[in-house]
């Protein structure tokens, strides 16, 4: 009897043990079995800009850290502005604005930055009391406004590069000439005639030395830099940007970026100055007029007392090589005709003349051979020439 209890007791606890060592092997294989979820992705950037042809890596960061699956997939909704490859990286292809999309595999979340892609622009920054108080930086382009057949910015032809005189056989990039608040540049050059606007082959939009010069655009389209075909403008009178002393108008008096075409052809922050930074800017800087390159050198005043100074400086180190920029006289067209060509340089601002009693005219810079005035008043039908900024 104690023999027959003493099996069922034996075989009782191996029962036990088997079971116990059951379950112990069912809890490790479900732990084998059980995963962590991603919860969410998150990039390092929300927003860049970046210049056409710049590349960027993007970081993106899973949690929880001990997600099990971290497998990402990176996706550009407009890959004619910008691509992103399989680690990240964003190439800017063409001005425009990009979203580059990271998702996680596991339960699909996403992060997106923000791409915006403008135009590579050469540029000098110049510190000026732009607020009227406090010295700031601002980049000026190193080269006026033109833009190709293809709508696109052109600085010169077969590149990017400016040509600012200094050395044997440079000439001038004048850019083109644009109305106030105009999208469509006209320009000179006769190769440019295919952009159904002007055939104007005296005066080169690619090349200028002072020996080009004529007296008259000849526009294929049968328009003209005249108050009728200004834009906002409707029977005798300007719609739009009419804040003037005397009147509020409808409230505007700067252009809006849809107006603007530095930011239109540009992208990113490049804009046309206002007339109060070209003040700033003239004054912080010394102006010194080049009668063989038919334009004036701009210099960082040395000594500091030349600044605001044109032509009388007191410094001896001015050297064109290190000028800071170049604006040259590119001068304006007026109807179908040019004036000065070769003696004035004019220059919108984005600001509306609102010191006189009329929305017809807007800042200017005038460059004269003689004198540089940053607060100068052109009608808003005149072709000017733009000289982007960007903050």
């Amino acid at each position: 009897m104690k023999n027959v209890l003493k099996a069922i007791i034996v075989a009782s606890l191996a029962v036990a043990l088997v079971a116990s060592c059951k379950k112990e092997s069912t809890s490790e294989q479900k732990h084998e079995k059980s995963s962590t979820p991603v919860d969410s992705v998150k990039l390092d950037n929300q927003s860049v800009t970046l210049a056409v042809g710049d590349t960027l890596t993007l970081k993106a960061t899973v949690f929880p850290e001990d997600a099990s699956d971290k497998t990402l997939t990176w996706i550009c909704d407009k890959e004619a502005v910008a691509t992103v490859d399989e680690n990240g990286k964003v190439t800017a292809v063409s001005i425009g604005e990009a979203n580059i999309i990271v998702k996680s595999k596991d339960g699909d979340k996403t992060d997106t930055c923000v791409v915006t892609v403008a135009a590579a622009v050469k540029y000098v920054e110049i510190k000026a009391k732009y607020d009227g108080t406090n010295e700031t930086k601002l980049k000026w382009a190193k080269q006026n406004l033109a833009i190709s057949e293809s709508g696109k910015a052109k600085w010169k032809p077969g590149g990017s590069e400016i040509a600012v005189p200094g050395t044997a056989g440079d000439k001038v990039i004048i850019g083109d000439y644009f109305q106030w608040g105009a999208y469509l540049g006209y320009c000179g050059n006769s190769t440019d005639a295919d952009k159904g606007l002007l055939v104007y082959t005296a005066f080169s939009c690619s090349s200028y030395d002072g020996s080009e010069q004529s007296s008259a655009f000849t526009f294929k389209d049968g328009k003209s830099f005249e108050q009728a075909n200004a834009p906002h403008y409707s029977g005798s009178t300007y719609t739009k940007y009419t804040k003037i002393s005397s009147s509020d108008g409808d409230g505007k008096n700067v252009l809006e970026y849809s107006d603007d075409v530095a930011a239109i052809i540009l992208g990113g922050s490049w804009r046309m100055p206002t007339s109060v930074e070209f003040i700033a800017m003239q004054a912080a800087t010394y102006w010194d007029w080049d009668a063989t390159d038919k334009g004036y050198y701009v210099y960082a005043p040395n000594p500091a007392s030349d600044a605001g100074k044109v032509n009388s400086g007191t410094g001896t180190s001015y050297v064109k090589s290190e000028a800071l920029l170049f604006f040259p006289a590119a001068s304006y067209g007026d109807g179908t005709s040019l004036g000065n060509a070769g003696t004035n340089g004019l220059y919108w601002s984005s600001t509306l003349d609102f010191q006189v009693n009329e929305a017809e005219k807007a800042f200017e810079l005038s460059s004269k051979s003689s004198d540089v005035i940053p607060y100068g008043s052109r009608i808003r039908c005149h072709g000017l020439s733009v000289r982007p900024v960007s903050d």
